[in-house]
């Protein structure tokens, strides 16, 4: 079994830290299966399409949430089915959140 010596955790927790940081300040690309999320939130969005799918929607909260688009979130969020919103977690948690961005 290996030891850890306070000093060896500290630097291992200052290296982590590190790399997060550098890690926030790139910027976000999309991979493939996302932007095909995004493609379909788009569409939900913008009235091409009636429906979209638990995933994208995910995606394009997170998307919305990124770009401090908050009336987005509140508005598409009435035209969800109530189960949908009851089903996720991360999708209620964007909806909660930027609802009280807007009445700030």
């Amino acid at each position: 079994m290996t030891e850890f010596s306070p000093r060896a955790v500290d630097r291992a927790i200052r290296k982590v830290a590190e790399l997060r940081a550098l890690c926030r300040r790139l910027p976000h690309v999309p991979t493939p299966a996302e932007i095909q999320k995004l493609t379909e939130f788009d569409a939900f969005r913008s009235g091409r399409s009636a429906a979209c799918s638990l995933a994208a929607v995910r995606a394009g909260f997170r998307a919305a949430w990124a770009a401090r688009d908050y009336a987005t979130i509140v508005s598409l969020a009435g035209k969800l089915p109530g189960e949908m919103l009851r089903a996720d977690a991360a999708i209620l948690t964007y909806v909660e959140n930027a609802s009280r961005r807007l009445a700030m």
